[in-house]
């Protein structure tokens, strides 16, 4: 079959998926079916990775990262607010119900080499691109190094997160609106904070889930991460956890960070308790330059993307 011609991901995406009109397709069965549709226009992409499974994870993540550009057209639809996010062309009668898009065998390691666990701290950065494209917040790490350690390597597990975010709001409003907001002492900016594991299980739940109350408590949104979770026993307690305390449950899509979904919403808190942000504040210099970032897009409406997490 010759494909068709197509310049741009964005046409390579929609050229496949308008061969089967109204299937649905994941980002990973797309990313597969134009590879080998294209296996030219794509030969120099796929030289710069040591295997095909980096290199497909390479074309998910570009996927995700532009999927609004991809629906803009029309051609291409998508089923927001599911996870994972399924893309199909909208064809007629397809309201009646879509078929699903055909299972792909998995890609091996081109080397044959078996996959190797992710360490914690590899999430950091994928976790940074979902909350940049998907919620439109502005993260920030908050490292161990930059504590003051006067508590000790425990107390501070229990003090501060692996993440924290804001979401600004009202960039768009008139200058007046702004300064009225202002005088009045409403929010501008609302507050999240993320605790991330590798894998949440039976013998890790609580403790984790509790991780993240305590370092969360100054936020008005609190996060529990994690890319694994092990069990049916384990999402039932957490469920139960959420209910109680309000801390939301994030999995995180490694392969392609813009798929992944929030499981549980968090609970808003009403107001940033400053005085629990300030104890974090004098403790790690990561989270007072956060603080600092905050100010600064209050007194400036100005977000310079150098002071967050660089999102590719």
């Amino acid at each position: 079959m010759n494909a068709p011609k197509a310049k741009t991901l964005k046409a390579k995406v929609t050229a496949f998926l308008k061969a089967s009109p109204g299937k649905r397709f994941r980002a990973r069965e797309i990313a597969r079916g134009i590879a080998e549709l294209y296996p030219g226009d794509l030969a120099a992409k796929r030289a710069g990775f040591a295997t095909e499974a980096l290199f497909l994870n390479q074309i998910v993540a570009e996927i995700g990262s532009q999927h609004k550009d991809i629906v803009k057209s029309g051609e291409v639809a998508t089923t927001e607010g599911i996870r994972p996010r399924l893309y199909y062309h909208p064809a007629a009668g397809a309201e009646s119900g879509f078929a699903d898009g055909p299972e792909m065998p998995s890609v091996p390691d081109a080397a044959g080499e078996a996959a190797q666990p992710l360490l914690e701290k590899a999430l950091y950065p994928l976790l940074a691109v979902y909350l940049r494209n998907e919620h439109n917040l502005y993260s920030k790490r908050i490292e161990e190094s930059r504590s003051s350690n006067r508590r000790g390597k425990m107390g501070n597990k229990w003090l501060y997160p692996d993440i924290v975010a804001m979401e600004p709001l009202g960039r768009e409003w008139e200058a007046d609106i702004i300064d009225c907001v202002s005088s009045a002492g409403d929010n501008r900016v609302k507050l999240w904070s993320f605790e991330v594991k590798r894998q949440l299980n039976g013998s890790n739940i609580r403790e984790s889930f509790f991780q993240a109350v305590s370092n969360s408590s100054w936020a008005n949104y609190g996060y529990l991460v994690a890319a694994d979770i092990v069990g049916g026993v384990t999402r039932g307690e957490l469920d139960l956890l959420a209910s109680l305390h309000g801390i939301g449950l994030i999995q995180l899509d490694i392969d392609a960070p813009n798929e992944s979904q929030v499981l549980i919403p968090a609970r808003e808190r009403p107001a940033v308790d400053w005085q629990s942000a300030d104890r974090v504040a004098k403790e790690n210099g990561d989270f007072q330059t956060f603080i600092r970032n905050v100010k600064n897009y209050y007194l400036t409406n100005d977000i310079r993307n150098s002071d967050w997490e660089k999102v590719v």
